[in-house]
């Protein structure tokens, strides 16, 4: 069994969860979903029964709250995770401070193009346990709409 903390600073990466579900899925692994609960930052798999090749996906939704996604990371790192994933450069941030001792592996996504998240992908290109994708999705859309509005005429 597999244990994967997902950090979700803020609710609009929380769509992208059934993507990873359905990806692990069609790999051939059973995935389970458990949220972390506002009150709590453990999660004995102990507790659980999953299967031996099966990801737990354990989803801290930090409501857009730092400390409570500070507070998710080191539960993560203490629970000994086998990776973490961090949704947004903040979150990434978190996680790499919350992982510097113990090198857990963190998979990222949600990163703009800014210059403060370009810093740190840059730094990140020569770090052997962090990956992800950096995410242009904005500057694409933006780069559509006005095509868009030039191709097609307005009403």
């Amino acid at each position: 069994m597999y244990i994967v903390g997902i950090l979700c600073l803020r609710e609009d990466t929380v769509q992208e969860i059934p993507v990873v579900e359905r990806g692990l899925g069609q790999l051939g692994y059973a995935v389970h979903l458990e949220q972390m609960r506002p009150d709590a930052v453990s999660l004995n798999p102990g507790e659980y029964y999953y299967e031996k090749e099966s990801i737990v996906l354990w989803l801290c939704r930090c409501y857009g709250d730092i400390a409570r996604c500070r507070q998710a990371a080191e539960a993560f790192v203490g629970a000994g995770v086998d990776a973490i994933i961090a949704m947004t450069d903040a979150a990434l941030q978190i996680a790499l401070a919350a992982t510097e001792a113990s090198g857990t592996p963190i998979i990222f996504t949600h990163i703009t193009h800014e210059p403060h998240a370009e810093k740190t992908v840059e730094r990140l290109r020569r770090a052997d346990r962090v990956t992800g994708v950096w995410d242009i999705w904005l500057e694409v859309a933006q780069e559509r709409l006005s095509l868009i509005t030039e191709v097609v005429p307005p009403p």
